[in-house]
């Protein structure tokens, strides 16, 4: 129950502060929504972004970077085919 009223109060500190930071506090409920939502939207797509692209651009990083440091090459070599985007999609034009 403890834990319960202090991650409330932390949840009601955060949104009291954000509200206070992006100065939501002078909207409208529909214009908060609207705000919100966006906000929102913009994480997931980041998000999203960074699971699909992110292994990739590691895999391409280590490739370059085993091109100025040698001694990498071959531990770089085994090991690429490691990480791989968790979703494969196929476009056909």
């Amino acid at each position: 129950m403890q834990l319960a009223k202090r991650l409330k109060a932390s949840a009601q500190l955060f949104y009291y502060r954000y509200e206070l930071t992006t100065a939501l506090y002078m909207l409208e409920f529909w214009e908060k929504c609207i705000f919100n939502v966006l906000v929102v939207l913009g994480f997931v797509l980041c998000l999203y972004t960074s699971i699909n692209y992110m292994p990739e651009a590691v895999n391409e990083w280590a490739r370059n970077a085993a091109d100025y440091f040698p001694a990498l090459a071959s531990a770089l070599n085994t090991s690429l085919g490691i990480i791989s985007p968790p979703i494969a999609m196929k476009v056909d034009l």
